[in-house]
């Protein structure tokens, strides 16, 4: 973030929102996080690390002490 000089949720919104638009249309709910909408998403740390991945709601992927595993 710091090479574009965006904020935190400038930055959420270019990886989440709107190329879920471009990919989907402009009345999707992918990219969003609302009733109804799939609850497709990663979870990261304050450094950018991922430590879960969650797919229609369900968690599909844990960062363990033994670094991962898919679930």
């Amino acid at each position: 973030m710091a090479a574009t000089q965006c904020s935190v949720p400038e930055a959420v919104a270019a990886a989440s929102a709107r190329p879920a638009r471009l990919l989907f249309g402009a009345d999707t709910l992918r990219g969003t996080l609302q009733p109804g909408a799939p609850a497709e998403l990663v979870l990261l740390t304050d450094a950018l690390r991922v430590e879960a991945v969650y797919r229609h709601g369900e968690v599909a992927w844990r960062r363990s002490s033994g670094g991962g595993r898919w679930q």
